[in-house]
């Protein structure tokens, strides 16, 4: 989940468009399709944030809140990072659709057939609020296709408390319900949410096979219980680690996260190194408006080589294997100690140049990989911004 945005770029019209698409076609129990999307922008997304955290102005302008709460305390950061975000999509449910729908003539004749799931009696009739769940699938693609599309997205949830004021404000009927929220925009650097510090939960505890309490994989053989006798008695079955090769954590065989974030980083410290050489050599040459520049690609490339490893650390995984041999030897950069002849320093430009189309491609090399949803929008981000750096040498080199 991405927490901030930034505020100067706007996502595209059409962009959205095609989220809002996608969303749309998210499966539905009965086909019923009972939800909503409402898209809040410029001074509607603001209304939001006023209406949901008691800032909405009374009958005066600057005036108590409305709602005759305590005044709130100022946005801590989680908020603040999420109120930079150009677009709100508000997800809501319709559960009188769904009643509706199973009350129809098909789903009614449905309800006689044995283990048949036909409902339209109320909701109460319904053991699962589907319409809640089905509106929940919607914000999924909404999350996934943001990433596909390079931006950054959020889903939270509205206070309880403030579900009615949001309903006021932007004219949503009473018979709607106020699933979530998904923020929208291009992200903007921030740390690692502290909630991660408590590791993922093992995949042995979450996936079972054949009956519950047996890991998957466990036994080979889809629904076959590995041992039956023991658990006839009681028995604890094998740990998951005895039975399969799948470690637990960030970086599991489910993804290529790991290797690419090996590769990542050993190319940031590259780059680190590179530019901090870089910024010496132009500092000798009499160049210090390019040393500036070089300085602070140095600065963005350890904060991103950082920003990697403590997601890997987040997980407990060491990604950062910026001693060994080959992070040293410096594969993108040319060597910069002959890179100046005279009072040329063209030769530290373009050995930054050739550095840099080395870090864009390894960048778009990790993008090819298998990543998982969190890390391939910190990948995206930071290889915009990698690319971003580039052509800001390749201007200076041909300036020069």
């Amino acid at each position: 989940m991405v927490r901030s945005y930034d505020p100067t770029r706007p996502v595209d019209d059409a962009v959205l468009t095609d989220l809002l698409d996608q969303a749309s076609r998210a499966p539905s129990a009965g086909h019923s399709q009972g939800r909503d999307l409402l898209v809040l922008r410029g001074e509607a997304r603001e209304r939001f944030w006023d209406v949901t955290t008691g800032r909405a102005a009374g009958p005066s302008a600057g005036g108590p809140p409305s709602d005759g709460l305590p005044a709130p305390a100022s946005p801590d950061r989680w908020l603040s990072g999420l109120r930079t975000a150009p677009v709100l999509v508000l997800c809501l449910s319709d559960p009188d659709r769904y009643v509706a729908r199973y009350a129809e003539a098909d789903k009614v004749a449905a309800r006689a057939s044995p283990g048949a799931a036909g409902r339209g009696s109320g909701r109460d009739a319904w053991p699962v609020p589907y319409w809640d769940v089905d509106s929940g699938m919607a914000a999924m693609l909404l999350l996934l296709g943001a990433v596909d599309a390079g931006l950054g997205a959020c889903f939270f949830g509205v206070p309880d408390h403030r579900h009615h004021e949001v309903r006021d404000a932007f004219g949503v009927p009473t018979d709607r319900r106020l699933v979530g929220v998904v923020s929208l925009g291009h992200p903007a650097p921030d740390r690692r949410s502290p909630s991660l510090r408590r590791g993922r939960r093992p995949f042995a505890e979450i996936a079972h096979e054949g009956r519950f309490g047996v890991p998957f994989g466990a036994g080979h053989v889809v629904g076959v219980d590995p041992d039956p006798a023991a658990r006839a008695h009681g028995r604890p079955l094998p740990s998951i680690h005895k039975c399969t090769s799948r470690p637990d954590g960030y970086l599991s065989t489910m993804s290529d996260d790991k290797s690419a974030a090996k590769d990542l980083v050993t190319t940031l410290k590259d780059g680190q190194n590179g530019y901090t050489e870089a910024a010496d050599k132009l500092t000798q040459s009499n160049r210090p408006e390019w040393a500036q520049t070089m300085t602070r690609f140095a600065q963005q490339r350890g904060q991103f080589a950082q920003e990697i490893v403590d997601m890997g650390h987040a997980y407990g995984d060491d990604v950062d294997e910026s001693g060994s041999v080959v992070a040293a030897a410096h594969r993108g950069w040319l060597s910069l100690k002959d890179a100046v002849t005279g009072d040329d320093p063209s030769g530290v430009l373009d050995a930054a140049v050739q550095g840099e189309d080395h870090s864009v491609q390894a960048y778009e090399e990790a993008l090819k990989k298998d990543l998982s949803a969190d890390f391939r929008t910190v990948v995206q981000r930071q290889h915009a911004e990698v690319a971003a750096a580039r052509d800001e040498v390749k201007g200076l080199q041909t300036a020069s």
